[in-house]
């Protein structure tokens, strides 16, 4: 385990539960307001890259997508119809 992992390990922040439901409520609201199309999208793909502890080029290189679209994804910017199918299978269907 290299030193960053140990750290976030230790964090307090990982002591407690996280709601995650309510944590992507929150994104997909917050999208919503900043003109996202699809905040559900945005909040659950999020969700798997903030729980993977990945930086966002670092995470699309492991679903195996560009960058451009993961962060188009992020945004709110792309149904789940137009995700490659590595950030698909991320976003339960509607």
């Amino acid at each position: 385990m290299n030193g960053a992992a140990a750290a976030r390990r230790r964090h307090p922040s990982m002591r407690a539960p996280v709601d995650t439901a309510a944590v992507q409520r929150r994104v997909a609201t917050t999208v919503r307001a900043a003109g996202g199309d699809h905040p559900e999208v945005a909040a659950s793909v999020l969700a798997v890259r903030g729980t993977s502890g990945l930086v966002p080029d670092a995470f699309a290189r492991r679903a195996g997508v560009e960058l451009e679209v993961l962060r188009r994804a992020e945004a709110g910017e792309i149904s789940r119809d137009q995700l490659p199918g590595s950030l698909r299978r991320m976003v339960p269907p509607e």
